[in-house]
């Protein structure tokens, strides 16, 4: 419940959402007994329930159902702060979703800084030439070798995992974003991206950590030539493959981590990505939304994605969009919970395949297995089929790297 009103992932405002159409709700957090038996006109329950992880690993007691139903509608309220005061020396610098205005305006102070970044897809940052010596590329691993007295974010709410155990750490942590969410329930303040202070003197970088940075680097491209079938290496070649110039949009919740693992620092920074809940809903209407009319547009997403918004392509017959390519990664499932639940079911395992989804819109369809072939434009749909053992290899020989 202490996550509700911060922007953090997956949190949204649950009591009192279905109105008049439920015979009653609870909002039950920890100890909890409440009277069904009184309920018999047939009407739905809402039965609301706020835990924090281990999520449903743990044990769970049998509810003793006795008292009365009652609503809670708290909401906790990010703050605006005035000019951040920042005593760290060595900060890590994490940079969420930008505009490309706002990439502009804080890239020189970044720069100025010289403090490693971690530069997410959509910060719109990626690669460039002002920042490539402070630049982490061997992702969220390179995190364990780093020494930082705190955490600096600028932008939108990052993605990565590191952002939400910060949450249960000491290190201090600033917010500067014009969105009013700080994405973690102890951090209250937010301030504006005009308020980045230019002139902090920062310790820099220091050369070893980055020299450890760069070797996870070239391990990882071993890996991408080991498991060339793997996902991430798919991911990898598809970023080789789009456009600079092209328009991406990134699907939740794996496309968008594998995006900032995989892809090359040259590819594409046009980048959009519907965060929200970091729900699944929805995702090629959103495309069809952000696409430019006269420009390259790819989506990468995954299979479920696609299943949520099956009736997506609609919106793109009402959008003149003259080039798309719409990306499906399809593993056969939700393969981010396998690294998250035990339980086998919460993968929502499938064998489908989407060539028949895509003639029914009259697209065009391409699927890849077990070879690529240089991708043009068109409109289009291609579905990559990673091979699922090559992929458990890679992130096996991943995880055991230095």
């Amino acid at each position: 419940r202490r996550y509700r009103g911060s922007g953090a992932p997956q949190t949204i405002i649950q009591p009192g959402i279905f109105s008049h159409y439920t015979g009653a709700d609870w909002d039950i957090e920890g100890d909890w007994s409440g009277d069904l038996s009184a309920l018999q006109n047939g009407r739905p329950v809402h039965v609301n329930i706020s835990f924090d992880e281990p999520l449903l690993n743990g044990e769970f007691l049998a509810w003793n159902l006795k008292s009365a139903a009652s609503r809670s509608t708290a909401l906790a309220s990010a703050g605006r702060g005035n000019k951040a005061f920042i005593e760290m020396k060595k900060p890590l610098v994490i940079v969420g979703g930008l505009s490309s205005s706002e990439a502009e305006k804080v890239l020189p102070i970044l720069s100025a800084w010289k403090r490693p970044l971690y530069l997410e897809g959509p910060s719109r940052l990626r690669g460039s030439e002002a920042l490539k010596d402070f630049e982490i590329r061997g992702g969220e691993k390179t995190l364990a070798h780093l020494k930082f007295d705190g955490v600096i974010r600028v932008g939108s709410v990052p993605t990565l995992r590191y952002w939400r155990d910060l949450e249960a750490g000491p290190l201090p942590v600033h917010c500067f974003s014009d969105l009013p969410f700080s994405g973690l329930p102890r951090v209250k303040e937010v301030s504006p991206l005009a308020d980045l202070p230019m002139n902090l003197k920062f310790e820099f970088w220091n050369e070893s950590e980055r020299q450890k940075d760069r070797d996870l680097v070239r391990r990882r491209e071993i890996l991408f030539n080991e498991y060339p079938l793997s996902e991430p290496a798919w991911v990898e070649w598809l970023s080789d493959q789009i456009p600079a110039s092209a328009r991406l949009f990134i699907g939740n919740s794996l496309p968008i981590r594998e995006w900032d693992f995989s892809a090359r620092s040259a590819a594409a920074r046009d980048i959009f990505a519907n965060r929200g809940t970091n729900g699944i809903d929805g995702l090629i209407s959103t495309f069809a939304g952000v696409g430019l009319e006269k420009g390259a547009n790819w989506a990468l997403i995954g299979d479920l994605s696609l299943m949520y918004d099956l009736s997506g392509p609609w919106a793109l017959k009402q959008r003149p969009l003259k080039e798309f390519n719409l990306v499906v990664i399809n593993n056969g499932g939700g393969q981010i919970f396998r690294r998250m639940f035990e339980n086998p079911e919460f993968l929502n395992a499938h064998d489908l395949r989407f060539c028949h989804w895509a003639k029914m819109w009259g697209l065009d369809y391409l699927e890849l297995k077990n070879s690529r072939v240089d991708l043009k434009g068109g409109r289009r749909v291609i579905e990559i089929l990673p091979d699922a053992g090559q992929s458990a290899d890679f992130w096996r020989a991943w995880e055991s790297s230095p």
